[in-house]
C-alpha cells in the first residue's frame, strides 16, 4: 500500500500535539521539515512501501541531519533497501544512508567482539552479567541487528558483586571516569567506564548496580527481580543474558519519557513499537500492566505505547487498547511525572525531590549532600577539565552555575 500525503495528515497532527511537552530531540525541528518528507519516513517506519518524494537537496540534507540525531538513518537504509524500487530517494541521499549502514555494521563487529571478552572475564570469576540494551536488543527484535546504533554498552551485575565487577574491567583496561558507587547508590544507578587506550574502537562502558531510578515516586525495582526473570541471548559468539522483554519495555518507556523528557529520539520509540510486538499475548501484556503499576510506571508506559503507535503504525492487542481500562497509576507517580517536566525549567527544588526520592534515611541524606557539594577532585576533574588543577574555583564555578539556575527559575515565577 502506497500512503498518500492526505492519509498523512491525521498522523502528523496527531504528533505535533505529542511533542509539546515531551519533545524531540532537536527541539521538534522535525516536525517542521515538509510533509512529503516526514510522511514519507512515518511511511517507511509503518513498513509501506511509499513513493520517495520531489524534494530540493537542501530539503533532503536537513532531513538527513534530523534523523541522524535520532540514530534512525542505519534502520531507514534497511527499510528502503527492502522496499520497492520507487522508494528509493535520490542516489546522494541513499549513499549517505548506506555509510550509516555500513558504519553500524563495523561498530557491531566490535562491540560483539569486546562484549565477549567481557562476558568471559566476568564468567571466569562466577560474576553474573546482563546486558541491558545495545546487543541484547539488535539480536532479538530487530529485522537484522546491523540496524540497531548504539553509542556504549549498558551492563548490570548484582549491587553485593558491583566492587567486584568494576575491578574486572579495570583489568581488561577500562578506566572508571567518576567513583559513585559508594556514595550515591542510592540516588544514582551506573558508573561510566572509558574504554582500554590501545582498544580506541571499543565502546565506553555504562556499569549498572540498578538498572533505573524512578524518580519521585520511591519505587526501585530490585536487580534480582531482572536477573530472575532475565532470558538467554547469543550475541555474536558469546551467550549472555537479557532483560525479560516486559521489564526490557517498561526500562526503555522510563528512560525515554522520565529521564529524557526534552530530547526523545525516535530510535528509542521504534523500539519500544519492536519490544511490544514481541510480546505474548494476553499473558505478557497482562504481565506488563501489573508490573506497570507495580513499579510505577504507568503513565511512561502509556505515553511511550501511544507514540509508538503514531509514528509506527504499532497496533495494540483489543483487549488493551484502551488504556482507561488499564489499572490506574498512584498518585506518587503522577506527581513524579509533573515534577520531571518541571525539571526542565531549572526548578531546584524540584530537582532536589527527584534527586533524592530514594534516599530514605539521615545519615545516607547528610552523605550525599556532602558530596554533592564537596565532590571529590577525582569528580571535578571529570566534570570540570578545563580547571586545569585548580579545583578549588572549580567548585565556586559549581556553586554558581546552582545560583543561577536557581535566580533563573525564581524569575520565571
Amino acid at each position: 500500500m502506497i500512503r498518500t500525503q492526505s492519509l498523512l495528515k491525521m498522523p502528523i497532527e496527531q504528533l505535533r500535539k505529542m511533542h509539546v511537552d515531551f519533545k524531540l530531540c532537536g527541539g521538534n525541528a522535525l516536525l517542521d521539515v515538509p510533509h512529503t518528507l516526514l510522511g514519507y519516513i512515518i511511511a517507511l517506519l509503518y513498513d509501506e512501501s511509499p513513493t520517495a518524494p520531489e524534494a530540493a537537496p537542501n530539503a533532503w540534507e536537513n532531513l538527513i541531519n534530523q534523523l541522524n540525531m535520532h540514530h534512525l538513518l542505519p534502520l531507514l537504509y534497511w527499510k528502503i533497501k527492502h522496499a520497492s524500487k520507487h522508494s528509493r530517494p535520490p542516489a546522494t541521499v541513499f549513499d549517505k544512508l548506506r555509510f550509516a549502514f555500513m558504519f553500524n555494521v563495523h561498530r557491531l563487529i566490535k562491540a560483539e567482539s569486546q562484549l565477549e571478552e567481557i562476558a568471559n572475564a566476568f564468567n571466569r570469576e562466577k560474576v553474573r552479567l546482563l546486558v541491558m540494551k545495545g546487543p541484547a536488543m539488535a539480536w532479538t527484535v530487530y529485522p537484522d541487528p546491523a540496524v540497531r546504533f548504539f553509542s556504549d554498552l549498558d551492563l548490570l551485575v548484582h549491587p553485593e558483586r558491583f566492587v567486584q565487577a568494576r575491578a574486572i574491567l579495570a583489568r581488561l583496561g577500562y578506566k572508571c571516569r567518576v567513583n559513585r558507587f559508594d556514595i550515591f547508590q542510592d540516588s544514582l544507578c551506573n558508573e561510566e567506564f572509558a574504554p582500554p587506550l590501545d582498544k580506541r574502537a571499543y565502546l565506553s562502558i555504562d556499569l549498572h548496580w540498578i538498572a533505573h531510578v524512578f524518580y519521585g515516586n520511591r519505587r526501585r525495582v530490585e536487580t534480582e527481580t531482572l536477573f530472575r526473570n532475565a532470558r538467554n541471548v547469543q550475541i555474536g559468539n558469546v551467550k549472555t543474558e537479557m532483560m525479560h522483554p516486559v521489564d526490557a519495555l517498561i526500562y526503555a518507556s522510563h528512560h525515554m519519557i522520565m529521564n529524557h523528557c526534552n530530547e526523545i529520539r525516535l530510535n528509542w520509540i521504534y523500539e519500544i513499537a519492536q519490544l511490544a510486538r514481541s510480546l505474548e499475548v494476553p499473558s505478557e501484556w497482562l504481565e506488563l500492566q501489573q508490573k506497570s503499576i507495580s513499579w510505577g510506571a504507568c503513565l511512561a508506559v502509556e505515553k511511550a505505547l501511544k507514540m509508538s503507535q503514531v509514528w509506527t503504525g504499532m497496533v495494540l492487542p483489543d483487549q488493551f487498547a484502551d488504556f482507561t481500562r488499564w489499572p490506574s497509576s498512584h498518585l506518587a507517580e503522577t506527581t513524579a511525572m509533573a515534577d520531571t517536566l518541571q525539571r526542565r525549567y531549572e526548578n531546584p527544588v524540584v530537582a532536589a525531590k527527584l534527586y533524592f526520592a530514594n534516599v530514605t534515611d539521615a545519615e545516607s541524606l547528610l552523605k550525599v549532600l556532602i558530596k554533592l557539594i564537596f565532590p571529590t577532585q577525582e569528580y571535578m576533574r571529570h566534570y570540570y577539565p578545563n580547571a586545569n588543577g585548580r579545583h578549588f574555583f572549580a567548585y565556586f564555578r559549581r556553586w554558581g552555575i546552582w545560583a543561577v539556575n536557581g535566580m533563573r527559575w525564581l524569575l520565571k515565577q
